[in-house]
């Protein structure tokens, strides 16, 4: 599964579309959509900004070696 596959999973188990996520991390829906499409990698930045509204962990959106859907941050 790529990066690409994991942002998309994770943002459709949070509810999501994608001008929305895009919204909620300052950015444009075709950003997203290029991310989802593995056009385009996120700045790592964006990623944890992304990762957050996911809930998910910005180590499973990248390698997937985690369990979905939990974030193993420590606060």
């Amino acid at each position: 599964m790529t990066l690409g596959n994991r942002i998309k999973q994770a943002r459709e188990r949070a509810g999501l579309s994608q001008t929305r996520l895009a919204e909620l991390i300052g950015l444009r829906q075709p950003t997203v959509s290029g991310w989802e499409r593995d056009e385009v990698e996120p700045t790592r930045a964006n990623l944890r900004a992304a990762a957050g509204q996911l809930g998910v962990s910005p180590n499973w959106l990248t390698f997937g070696d985690e369990e979905f859907g939990r974030d193993n941050r420590k606060n």
